[in-house]
């Protein structure tokens, strides 16, 4: 035996148990992020328990937490908590597998299989959550290499794990769709409610408008065009074609229905023909409130 191994096979070691409080014989106990079986009862002077952690059978009283039951060979979990309660809960530490089943939402005395802590592959469920605490896989720990298309399932990426906040067009290819917001502007007759200018160096092209009219213009009469146009004050209905500008709706250049045009192409930045416009006309929109949303792409 190497001279500096101090125990082997060093299953059996006096530990100060995190939990329960007070362990006893027979009882599971929790070292930190180790679960054993206690040889016998704490030592109420030093506060140690002699610890199993190595590879084990026992008798053990096991609560189904979850719907449906624990079946032969399912991964069980013991709490961080006093008393220690083991069930099918990932978010204990991870104690072993039922060598016998529990009934759906009870608690029983089954067999339980404590394997030998050395590594290697586990089963499925065995990482809970408590053993994959936030930041503990770290960007060292996976090779560059590690993580590659066939080592991830077609649905292993979730949408909750996606925040609207986290997708934003500086991460976006440009060859994807962006959107920007304009907001309105009321006006008088013939003054432009919108003047947006393509902000790209290169040209778009813009495959559609929405116009959200929020608080009605106040005049009957009053209609919106918009459209690609030259600069900020040529009018243009290329987009949209008179809609009512006195009625609080949303307006798609896509349907028919709206007097809807199709796709625009506009120049780059500072081109010739680089701006989408929306005019007032008929008549005033001086309470007009709401926004444009333009979506295009670079091209």
């Amino acid at each position: 035996m190497a001279a500096n191994i101090i125990y082997e096979p060093g299953y059996n070691i006096s530990v100060v148990a995190s939990y329960p409080a007070s362990p006893v014989s027979g009882g599971v106990c929790i070292y930190g992020d180790l679960a054993g079986i206690a040889k016998i009862d704490e030592n109420a002077t030093t506060g140690e328990t002699t610890v199993n952690f190595g590879p084990w059978i026992a008798d053990l009283s096991v609560t189904d937490s979850n719907t449906g039951g624990i079946a032969k060979g399912a991964p069980l979990f013991a709490s961080k908590a006093t008393p220690v309660v083991i069930s099918n809960d990932s978010t204990g530490v991870f104690l072993g597998y039922a060598n016998e089943a529990v009934d759906d939402g009870a608690t029983a005395t089954i067999e339980v299989i404590h394997p030998p802590m050395i590594g290697g592959i586990m089963s499925a469920g065995a990482i809970g959550t408590t053993e994959l605490a936030p930041g503990a896989v770290t960007a060292t720990e996976i090779g560059s290499a590690a993580v590659t298309a066939d080592k991830i399932g077609s649905d292993a990426v979730k949408t909750v794990n996606i925040l609207d906040a986290n997708v934003t067009n500086a991460k976006l290819a440009t060859d994807n769709v962006k959107i920007v917001t304009a907001a309105l502007t009321a006006g008088v007759q013939d003054a432009f409610c919108l003047a947006w200018e393509n902000p790209e160096a290169v040209p778009i092209l813009v495959t559609r408008i929405l116009v959200d009219i929020t608080t009605a213009g106040g005049t009957a009469a009053a209609v919106l065009d918009f459209g690609a146009a030259a600069d900020a004050t040529t009018t243009s209905a290329t987009l949209l074609d008179g809609v009512d500008a006195n009625a609080v709706a949303i307006y798609d250049n896509l349907l028919a229905a709206n007097q809807g045009g199709t796709v625009v192409k506009l120049d780059e930045n500072g081109g010739t023909t680089a701006f989408i416009t929306g005019q007032i006309l008929t008549a005033a929109a001086s309470d007009l409130v709401g926004n444009a949303y333009i979506f295009y792409t670079e091209v």
